[in-house]
């Protein structure tokens, strides 16, 4: 019997060993369980964190940025940046009432962003500091970073991370369009075909150019347009009396006193290196079904 005695000794011996290691997995400290969290979170950043879906990490923001052309002599006067605080008021007053929270970017939480853009990494572990006597391009380019241009668009590299830039912007605006729809534009929450499973970053430009000089330039387009449409040739292009019409409405509204103003649409993938072509029917499904 003796050698019973040692069999059990010896795997009791062991089976506390087993018991108290995966007790000790388990009750791991709070800063363990929260690097670990980051880790897997960080990891759906970039790419789904299914294969079958897209289901990635997501924090949408809107930044809001207005600017005004410089003086002649290159240096803003107080009367401009007064004109660019009233109108941050009163923005700011406008998101307010409607339940949005809003929070001034100041230099550092701005070459921060960019950072975030511009210098590939799977985690940012520090802050940049925004130093006066630099500008801002030599503080935001890592020196580590290298860019190369493509056929189809930016790549970018640090070190052993890289991203597929591709940049896009609208080819042909619809007739009408419900400002409500643009809530699809970022992905569709219920619906695994309608999402980009990849970073992005969608800007829209309203620009207001010299109102004297667009509404010149407006109505004699609108009169050529209108010699176009009403001659012979005009019979036969259908475009032709469409650019007379939508010429028209133009040189209608600035009679009216409303303002001329140009806009640029434009949505840029930032895509893992070798995803990008997936990613850009990502985008391309998106729109297409929105």
């Amino acid at each position: 019997m003796g050698w019973v005695s040692k069999l059990f000794s010896k795997v009791g011996v062991n089976l506390v060993g087993t018991v108290g290691k995966v007790l000790d997995d388990l009750f791991t400290s709070d800063e363990e369980l929260a690097r670990r969290r980051v880790e897997y979170l960080a990891g759906g950043v970039w790419q789904s964190f299914f294969s079958d879906e897209s289901m990635v990490v997501r924090d949408y923001r809107v930044f809001v940025c207005a600017q005004r052309p410089l003086p002649e002599s290159g240096r803003p006067r107080e009367t401009d940046i007064e004109h660019l605080d009233r109108l941050r008021s009163g923005l700011v007053g406008t998101y307010q009432s409607l339940g949005l929270q809003t929070k001034r970017i100041g230099p550092e939480a701005f070459i921060n962003l960019l950072d975030t853009i511009l210098n590939p990494r799977k985690l940012r572990t520090e802050q940049l500091r925004w130093q006066e006597d630099l500008e801002l391009r030599e503080q935001v380019m890592d020196g580590d970073t290298s860019v190369f241009v493509g056929a189809k668009g930016l790549l970018f590299e640090n070190c052993d991370e890289a991203r597929d830039v591709r940049c896009f912007t609208v080819r042909e605006y619809p007739q009408a369009w419900a400002g409500w729809l643009a809530a699809d534009l970022i992905g569709d929450f219920m619906n695994n075909n309608r999402r980009i499973s990849c970073p992005f970053l969608t800007t829209v430009t309203v620009h207001f150019p010299d109102q004297v000089q667009a509404s010149a330039t407006a109505k004699t387009k609108s009169m050529r347009a209108t010699q176009m449409a009403d001659s012979d040739a005009g019979k036969h292009v259908p475009s032709w009396a469409d650019k007379k019409r939508e010429w028209q409405f133009v040189a209608q509204k600035l009679e009216q006193g409303h303002t001329l103003a140009r806009v640029n649409y434009q949505t840029v993938l930032f895509a893992p290196k070798g995803r990008g072509n997936e990613c850009e029917q990502e985008l391309l499904g998106v729109y297409s079904n929105a």
